[in-house]
């Protein structure tokens, strides 16, 4: 509507691409695809500290009750 390219336009297929392996192929469709790479793998190394620490948190919660 605007006249500029859609930024989303294609990620889809790029995202199919890119688990297929077509690492090349993926870029040439959509260049976003990498920054979204990235972030995703950033998030979830984030999320799986989160849940890492929490559960350290309550293994060391319990261990304290069984103490007394």
């Amino acid at each position: 509507m605007s006249g500029e390219p859609c930024l989303g336009c294609g990620f889809r297929t790029a995202v199919r691409l890119l688990l297929q392996g077509d690492i090349a192929g993926s870029v040439i469709l959509n260049q976003l695809i990498l920054p979204a790479v990235v972030f995703t793998c950033f998030a979830l190394i984030d999320t799986l500290a989160i849940f890492r620490d929490r559960r350290s948190k309550v293994q060391r919660t319990t261990s304290v009750e069984l103490q007394k």
